[in-house]
């Protein structure tokens, strides 16, 4: 999945490839953090989706995942004409892994 996020991956700070059976990433530290950098888009983007994987045990208690979008018109660059926020929970009581999905709306002044 990071080869085909690398075109638009601009700073990985303790994200990883999963090595286990599923496809995806998982944090290898605490406050880690991605940034993606989307130009020049040919279609309108109204919503973005996104897969997360919720488990249980100690290592995932209280953890969480913040997406945040900020859209910018074209122009300088300099101010976001929208900026929206998710906050998705990592953890559930259930005694399985489960993937959800999760969509980020980004509104009337969608991402163009």
């Amino acid at each position: 999945i990071l080869d085909l996020m690398k075109p638009y991956l601009v700073s990985n700070n303790g994200w990883k490839q999963s090595e286990e059976y599923k496809t995806g990433l998982v944090p290898t530290t605490s406050n880690a953090a991605f940034s993606m950098k989307f130009n020049k888009l040919k279609d309108q983007v109204q919503v973005m989706n996104f897969v997360v994987m919720q488990s249980y045990g100690d290592k995932w208690a209280g953890s969480k995942i913040e997406v945040r979008a900020s859209v910018f018109k074209d122009g300088d660059g300099q101010q976001a004409a929208v900026e929206q926020s998710l906050e998705i929970e990592g953890f559930h009581d259930s005694q399985t892994s489960e993937s959800f999905n999760f969509a980020l709306d980004l509104g009337e002044d969608r991402a163009v």
